[in-house]
């Protein structure tokens, strides 16, 4: 592309530097990216010297692309799912996050809302067995985090305080060194004989 060319001259001349990216194509057509990092040469020879490095890029070019869509494909998974789903993160194991069905599941109007609230103002304070809420919840979340997973019933409160009963999946998840839990809740009112 010549108006490109002459953009990078331009800049090589007015800066004595130019980088960028640039798409080569190969002999046998195939397009590759290169980073390029060029330097003008003026002084001490009879004419300028252009000298530079260029690096082909392609594949990290690639893989920057396929993580972006696959982080775009999960969170449009995570925001559109029609389960409740919210993460949990320690030492607190305080929501961290919480999708549009876990919002409208325990009636909270916004995340920020929900995340401000405690974990256990979204359980009456003793489960149907006869247990505290705030201790079983920490004896499933610690079978969750040694095993990997752990699949419960629960009785969970709204915000409004109305009780329902529901199957939650712990999922233990890791990014990079930080480990935390992912929460499936579903509403099971009307369906527990």
């Amino acid at each position: 592309d010549l108006p490109l060319f002459k953009q990078y001259l331009e800049e090589l001349k007015t800066n004595q530097r130019a980088r960028g990216l640039m798409v080569v194509q190969t002999a046998q057509g195939e397009q590759r990216i290169w980073a390029y990092d060029n330097t003008l040469r003026t002084e001490g020879v009879d004419e300028p010297i252009v000298r530079g490095m260029a690096q082909d890029i392609t594949e990290r070019k690639q893989v920057e692309k396929a993580l972006r869509e696959s982080e775009e494909r999960y969170r449009l998974l995570f925001k559109t799912s029609r389960d409740a789903i919210m993460t949990l993160a320690p030492p607190s194991w305080n929501f961290t996050s919480g999708n549009a069905a876990a919002l409208e599941l325990f009636g909270v109007k916004d995340e920020k809302t929900f995340i401000s609230e405690p974990p256990w103002k979204y359980s009456p304070e003793v489960q149907p067995d006869g247990q505290s809420s705030a201790n079983k919840s920490k004896e499933k979340i610690d079978i969750a985090m040694e095993k990997g997973s752990n699949f419960i019933e629960w009785t969970h409160t709204k915000l409004n305080g109305v009780d329902f009963f529901a199957t939650v999946l712990l999922t233990r998840m890791s990014i990079g060194k930080k480990t935390f839990l992912q929460a499936t809740v579903r509403d099971m009112t009307g369906r527990k004989r």
